[in-house]
């Protein structure tokens, strides 16, 4: 019985790996097709900065003036605290669930496109969180033994989506 485990395991893992990959192309199809906010577009247009060693969206950068990296246990932290963007918050007093979700994953789109063009070597996390109070998008680099989310995302009460950008050669 072991070897047919041992067998199997390719195949499943290969039919494991083509349905999370047509998952991503189905968001990216998504995505592309979902027009931005325009305010929410305002928030990447002028790109991202280094600052302490954390890759921050430069329109987020007026909020590390007060905030200590001391405050923080890792980069990780510090990067999610700073690049945390509250979707409703550029949409204006009506939004339903379902924009809310569309904007909140085309954000994560072109924050995901931003980031690999424009640091084609380092790989990241961009992180989708929704609930029924709203949705939050933020991202980090991956960084060796820092973790911002817990590997078992069954744990959280909110629907988490987790987007790593692949490292570009």
């Amino acid at each position: 019985m072991l070897m047919n485990i041992r067998k199997d395991a390719p195949q499943r893992h290969r039919e494991r790996r083509d349905n999370a990959e047509g998952i991503r192309h189905s968001l990216r199809c998504l995505c592309v097709l979902c027009i931005l906010n325009e305010e929410l577009l305002k928030l990447l247009q002028p790109g991202f900065t280094i600052v302490n060693g954390a890759v921050l969206l430069k329109s987020q950068k007026k909020l590390v003036k007060g905030i200590e990296l001391g405050n923080f246990s890792d980069l990780t932290g510090y990067e999610c605290f700073v690049n945390h963007v509250h979707i409703e918050d550029y949409l204006g007093d009506v939004v339903d669930s379902d924009e809310l979700l569309k904007q909140g994953l085309a954000f994560a789109h072109k924050t995901v496109e931003g980031l690999r063009s424009s640091f084609p070597g380092k790989r990241f996390k961009v992180i989708v969180a929704v609930n029924e109070s709203g949705c939050n998008v933020r991202f980090h680099q991956i960084r060796d033994g820092e973790n911002w989310l817990s590997d078992d995302l069954e744990k959280y009460q909110e629907a988490i989506l987790v987007v790593e950008t692949p490292v570009q050669k």
